[in-house]
């Protein structure tokens, strides 16, 4: 026995058990503050090891969201949670850090336009939503002197907020008074406690005089085989007096007894605008018109009429690879630029006497040769030269014509761009853009900077929207036509279901030797939680109820049980961590996933599950 004893002593100060004459104490708890920590994307936090015996070594589980430095210190990288770790020998503790948005600040819409007939008295002002974009309060606003971008000023009368708090509003007002018909543009800076501040708010004023409106091309042919459908073409829409004009409608008429054939829209509600065709069905032999009016509510202004032609086969007709081609060359150079387009008989028969004419209109000439076999299928063979042209665009058209063929001639349009050694560069400030929203709901507009990354001037800028799923769910609209100008993004998610919608925006330049750049956009439509959300979770869970403060009332309505999953917690767990769709005691509930608590009573379906998350993921959006 007394041997035994021994044993048990030695074994007791081995393991370092507390004696009461002095024996190896216990290391005291090692304590975080603050716990449980949050830090702003791009901002710091310093923490502290409370209580440590040794030097103290800090670890971050996620660095991609929160990393902390060898002295304590957290840097926010982006949204989301992680756990930070601190350790000091035996020592060890740690605690959550939640990566919150600072104060962003933006707008409702990213320009307003006025447009007021010259001499009129001054417009009704117009209010803009100064809109929070973070997670962090905004304040301090502050709306700045207007900065105006001509020779003209003073015509923005006030420019004011209602509070210094978001969400707000700013009031704009404008007096034409003494101005010249013409397009007039300013920016009024606010400024705020948001990171991203200043942002500048877009005012556009447009004077004009009994505006007319124009189409290039004034008109439209169309040919197609018989039991065959032409490729769609495009008109645009300007003013051919100084100034735009808004409020744009469209009307279609058919000549004789035609019924509707074409499907025809209008892209932007304002000048400049692109008018689009369609022929939607095959047509029988012969010729078909149309007329396409395009007007304006705005008082005053003179409509303009678009006809459109379409020819049916059969018989010989020419068929072209391409209506319009692009050739440049370096100024000063012997450099020869070529370009080819297919002469096809789009018809029946033999087409054959094939011949091509250069009309250069009112610029030089001589520069540009055309060459092709008299019968198809056969070659256009275009080349142009610089010789002594300077830096510049040059255009001339190439008629195609055949005596056999019904549709004779058709034309080639030809642009030579004479670059400069060094020429304009379009520079996009980003590539991507992504938008994210609940059905029936309109993200805030995103802006993409443009400006010129090489030499001379960048102008004639235009943007165009290619849809890969959907469409009409995309506006792009540009600032200015010279660089640096602003793209502005508006998407909306009206009839778009649930999922992932993308289209690719076109940005181009007129300048000679600009090549076009391309910016990605995404839709995200996220689930709404009280029209798809909650229907689910009261469906599976009508015997839940709010124990203690603990459970979510899902039978309390729509409102009140997603304020509770957002602010209420269980076993030391949230119940929706918004943004993080695989945190928070609601995806474990219903995925059966718990290890605390009942963790099969909420189980549900896996495509009621993958719901869920997507409005998690989407923001928690009511």
């Amino acid at each position: 026995v007394m041997r035994l004893r021994h044993w048990i002593a030695a074994g007791l100060l081995g393991l370092g058990i507390v004696a009461c004459d002095g024996g190896t104490e216990p290391d005291p708890e090692l304590r975080i503050t603050p716990s449980p920590a949050e830090v702003g994307e791009g901002e710091t936090l310093l923490l502290q090891a409370q209580g440590a015996t040794s030097q103290v070594t800090w670890s971050s589980a996620d660095p991609d969201i929160a990393r902390i430095s060898n002295t304590g210190v957290v840097t926010g990288v982006r949204v989301g949670s992680t756990t930070v770790r601190a350790s000091a020998g035996r020592q060890q503790a740690q605690t959550p850090v939640t990566v919150t948005l600072p104060p962003l600040l933006g707008f409702s819409v990213p320009a307003v336009y006025f447009t007021v007939e010259q001499g009129s008295a001054a417009p009704g002002p117009q209010t803009v939503r100064i809109e929070n974009q973070g997670l962090q309060p905004l304040t301090g606003l502050t709306a700045g002197a207007p900065v105006y971008g001509g020779s003209a000023s003073g015509w923005i009368t006030r420019a004011e907020l209602s509070g210094t708090t978001a969400p707000t509003v700013l009031n704009v007002a404008v007096d034409p008074a003494g101005l010249a018909p013409g397009t007039y543009q300013a920016s009024v800076p606010v400024s705020g406690s948001a990171v991203n501040a200043p942002q500048s708010l877009v005012v556009v004023l447009d004077v004009v005089d009994n505006p007319v409106l124009a189409a290039t091309p004034a008109r439209v042919d169309l040919f197609a085989p018989a039991n065959q459908i032409p490729a769609p073409a495009s008109v645009d829409i300007t003013t051919s007096t100084p100034g735009n004009v808004g409020d744009l409608t469209l009307g279609v008429s058919y000549s004789g007894s035609e019924q509707i054939w074409m499907d025809v829209r209008l892209v932007g509600t304002r000048t400049p605008a692109t008018l689009e065709m369609e022929v939607t069905r095959a047509l029988p032999q012969g010729t078909h018109r149309a007329s396409i009016t395009v007007a304006s509510r705005f008082p005053g202004a003179r409509a303009v009429t678009v006809p459109v032609a379409l020819e049916v086969g059969p018989g010989p007709s020419i068929g072209l690879s391409a209506s319009a081609v692009s050739m440049s060359a370096v100024v000063g150079t012997p450099t020869i630029a070529t370009r080819t387009v297919s002469v096809t008989n789009a018809g029946a028969q033999t087409l054959d006497g094939l011949a091509a004419a250069i009309d250069y209109g009112t610029g030089p000439s001589g520069w540009l040769q055309a060459v092709m076999g008299n019968t198809a299928p056969t070659t256009l063979a275009l080349a142009a030269t610089p010789g002594t042209l300077a830096v510049g665009t040059y255009t001339a058209t190439v008629q195609v014509s055949s005596p056999v063929a019904a549709n004779s001639p058709r034309s080639v349009a030809v642009t030579f761009a004479v670059t400069p050694v060094n020429p304009p560069v379009v520079q996009l400030s980003t590539s991507a853009v992504s938008f994210a929203a609940p059905a029936g709901g309109s993200p805030s507009a995103q802006a993409v900077s443009i400006t010129n990354g090489g030499g001379g001037t960048l102008d004639g800028l235009s943007a165009q929207v290619a849809y890969q799923n959907g469409s009409g769910w995309l506006s792009a609209s540009l600032g200015s036509t010279t660089a640096p100008a602003v793209l502005t993004l508006n998407a909306s998610t009206g009839g778009l279901s649930v999922g992932v919608w993308r289209a690719t925006v076109t940005v181009a330049s007129t300048s000679p030797g600009a090549q076009a750049r391309t910016v990605s956009v995404t839709l995200t439509v996220v689930p709404s939680f009280a029209t798809d959300i909650y229907p689910r979770l009261n469906a599976q869970c009508t015997g839940c109820h709010y124990n203690g403060g603990t459970l979510p009332n899902f039978g309390a309505g729509a409102a009140t049980a997603r304020t509770q999953l957002l602010t209420m917690s269980s076993f030391g767990a949230a119940w929706v961590v918004s943004g993080d769709p695989n945190a928070g005691r609601l995806v474990c509930r219903i995925k059966g996933t718990c290890t605390s608590g009942s963790s099969t009573d909420m189980t549900m379906p896996a495509l009621d599950v993958e719901r869920i998350q997507q409005w998690i993921a989407g923001g928690t959006p009511p």
